[in-house]
């Protein structure tokens, strides 16, 4: 058994010991990656459960404020240039 106690004995353990380090920072970034790139759409969803009338709130106000830009009247001249098939 004198592979155990030799100098290849050191050269596999630091192999193994790199390879060890390369996969726990792998799994550290895509972990990262994974918080970081989903928590908005598990923010949206949260909020969307327990706050339903904050985000229709928010919604119907930003639906009225498009509304509210002024459209020609019906059957000027304005609103005919607008509606002309070329």
């Amino acid at each position: 058994m004198a592979g155990h106690n030799g100098r290849g004995s050191s050269t596999s353990q630091t192999q193994l010991s790199h390879i060890q380090s390369n996969v726990i920072q792998t799994m550290i970034l895509v972990s990262a990656l994974h918080v970081i790139l989903w928590s908005p759409n598990y923010i949206y969803s949260l909020l969307l459960h327990f706050k339903t009338d904050l985000i229709l709130t928010a919604h119907h106000a930003r639906k009225k404020a498009s509304e509210s830009v002024a459209m020609p009247a019906p059957g000027t001249a304005a609103t005919r240039a607008t509606y002309q098939l070329s």
